[in-house]
């Protein structure tokens, strides 16, 4: 494998990461991700026209989700304290 091709490849294992762990409830999403990404169903870049690998028209084809902190305030027997948790957004699927 390439130094490319193992960067594109290591770029959507991590990316399925944040996907499964945005997905809680689906115990099997980062397995199916990885099989997507195995079986050429998930890519770095997909073309308009095709479904060929292509970076000019480059629309991004595998599973993601963007991580953000968020400090929400949890109500105890101790009075109110804030807690920071990551939260995810924008989940994409191919």
């Amino acid at each position: 494998m390439s130094d490319a091709k193992k960067m594109s490849y290591d770029r959507m294992i991590a990316a399925a990461l944040r996907y499964a762990a945005a997905d809680r409830t689906d115990p099997f999403a980062f397995a199916r991700a990885v099989a997507h990404i195995n079986n050429g169903l998930a890519t770095v870049a997909r073309g308009e026209r095709s479904n060929t690998f292509d970076l000019v028209a480059a629309q991004p084809a595998y599973y993601d989700a963007d991580a953000q902190r968020e400090v929400v305030k949890m109500v105890g027997a101790g009075g109110e304290i804030d807690v920071e948790r990551i939260t995810y957004k924008s989940v994409v699927r191919p």
